[in-house]
């Protein structure tokens, strides 16, 4: 597949439903475009997220994608169940929650075509997100690791991460977020909020990665 970067507008792969403009605006999302500084503060701040621990994706982020196989081919042995060890599209993906312990090794992981659900996805339905740290809802594929997508990630300035924004803690953890998910977006991040007040002594770190742009640029070619 050329471009991997699937858009909420692919709303069969999201929702598993449809993809009607009717379908798409009932989710209260927004069509995809290019944020700058500003807009991102902006949205962040509608979505409850600390100004502090805002970042964005490097928008040249399909060359790691590309580095990952479309399937972990040690897993799909039984043909009929590899799209549930699907790699490269879950971590294309515009929403998205890893948890990484801390060696780096990914030890949690959800990706939004993985929640049903209508009006709203149902991002707690199996009740994975009432213990700290929440019971994976998406295929973690082994070799995924925090220093693999750190280079990815950058400050608002387009400067890499400071080393001291992500000391070793217990965990890090990464959100992928987007303007153009609306209500659906932001009732992720609310979810993953509500879940850390589950994590009592326990020490992390979170980055709440903005992927707008990134998007707009890789799936819309």
């Amino acid at each position: 597949m050329k471009k991997i970067a699937f858009l909420f507008l692919a709303v069969v792969i999201f929702i598993l439903t449809g993809c009607s403009l009717v379908m798409y605006e009932q989710y209260g999302m927004k069509f995809p475009k290019t944020l700058d500084t500003t807009e991102i503060r902006h949205w962040a701040k509608k979505f409850n997220i600390p100004q502090d621990k805002v970042f964005v994706l490097d928008t040249n982020y399909m060359v790691f994608l590309k580095t990952l196989p479309v399937f972990d081919s040690a897993r799909i042995s039984d043909t009929t169940k590899k799209w549930k060890y699907k790699v490269r599209n879950n971590h294309a993906q515009p929403m998205q929650a890893l948890y990484f312990d801390p060696s780096g090794k990914l030890v949690s992981y959800h990706v939004n075509c993985d929640f049903g659900g209508f009006p709203d996805l149902k991002f707690n339905a199996g009740g994975n997100f009432n213990v700290f740290v929440p019971v994976s809802t998406s295929y973690i594929f082994p070799e995924i690791t925090f220093s693999l997508l750190q280079p990815w990630i950058r400050t608002l300035r387009n400067e890499p991460l400071p080393s001291q924004l992500y000391p070793v803690h217990d965990y890090t953890i990464v959100v992928f977020w987007c303007r153009f998910g609306g209500r659906q977006s932001k009732r992720f991040i609310r979810t993953i909020q509500d879940n850390l007040k589950l994590a009592g002594d326990t020490k992390y770190s979170i980055l709440y990665v903005n992927d707008d742009n990134f998007q707009c640029k890789d799936a819309y070619k």
